[in-house]
């Protein structure tokens, strides 16, 4: 329905205005129309929540936000999927020249299709230098299941001993 606007007549009297039936009729129209959008229109309530969909259409919530032990995640109903692991202080060892690969980094979250990933963060040497994170490869990942793999090449003259921190992201989506 369109909008419907209360017709007031000529100033100061009204003449040739709705009468108040016919004014309150169109008030109760237009708040009608506002109640039934209400309860199907997203508000406060209903942007964060469980997101699901039925045939690629959304249902649910706008954003869903997932936290478990592999880290964090936000699922929003276009179907992107947004996920952070942070691994602190772990020892990871990688000898000067080499290179250490490991294939058990769980993330949060299953994604399908193609994912964007990105690293960031340190490591140390065994005295205690902090350097920012060597070239990093996940191309042996198994894909979207959540396990990553990633392969540190140790570019210093020191070996690396420990990772301080380390922050895997990961954008794509989840249906």
């Amino acid at each position: 329905m369109a909008k419907q606007t209360i017709a007031l007549g000529t100033a100061p009297s009204g003449v040739g205005g709705d009468t108040p039936r016919s004014a309150n009729v169109k008030v109760n129209a237009n708040f009608d129309e506002l109640y039934a959008a209400d309860l199907v229109s997203y508000k406060k309530a209903n942007v964060l929540g469980v997101v699901g969909q039925s045939g690629g259409v959304p249902t649910g919530a706008l954003m869903e936000y997932i936290s478990n032990g592999n880290g964090q995640a936000f699922k929003f109903a276009s179907g992107l999927m947004i996920a952070v692991r942070f691994v602190a202080s772990q020892p990871f060892n990688v000898a000067p020249g080499a290179v250490n690969f490991r294939n058990d980094i769980a993330m949060p979250v299953t994604f399908v299709g193609n994912v964007h990933r990105t690293y960031s963060g340190y490591v140390t040497d065994n005295l205690g230098n902090r350097f920012g994170l060597p070239v990093v490869d996940d191309s042996a990942s198994s894909g979207n299941n959540g396990i990553w793999a990633c392969s540190v090449f140790n570019s210093t003259g020191t070996p690396i001993t420990q990772i301080l921190s380390l922050q895997l992201t990961a954008i794509g989506r989840w249906f």
